[in-house]
């Protein structure tokens, strides 16, 4: 629902997509499940991008 609202904010070949931390607000990068966050991440950014996590700094590795 959220993504369907947002979409229309974005032209079709952004490839909008999201990611919801459950339990977070703003300061995801801070909460409690933030590795979570940095694991969807690193996963968009392969995914999108072809982009390798390991060339990322390694603080919050799960």
């Amino acid at each position: 629902m959220f993504r369907a609202q947002e979409a229309a904010y974005y032209a079709d070949q952004s490839k909008l997509s999201m990611f919801v931390l459950p339990g977070a607000g703003h300061s995801v990068a801070l909460h409690e499940n933030a590795g979570e966050y940095r694991s969807a991440t690193r996963s968009w950014l392969q995914g999108q991008l072809g982009v390798a996590p390991e060339g990322y700094h390694s603080i919050g590795r799960n």
